[in-house]
């Protein structure tokens, strides 16, 4: 297994969160701790101003962020 670190901070807008759910369905992604995990989460939730989104776009977020921690959409 490799590690490589992902800087996602490039990614701003909805579209672009979109177009990565389509391209990135073959990779798999795990964070190295929960800390670090869950830092990322609050960082993108604060990013996209999840709480003031509507629900369609909400739901692009946390499929962003399934894909990329691997949790569960529960």
């Amino acid at each position: 297994m490799m590690t490589i670190n992902i800087i996602d901070s490039h990614i701003i807008s909805i579209t672009q969160i979109k177009e990565f759910l389509k391209v990135s369905s073959v990779i798999e992604f795990k964070a190295v701790s929960k800390e670090e995990k869950y830092q990322w989460i609050d960082d993108v939730l604060n990013r996209f101003k999840y709480f003031g989104l509507r629900k369609k776009n909400k739901g692009f977020v946390r499929n962003y962020i399934v894909k990329m921690t691997g949790l569960s959409k529960s």
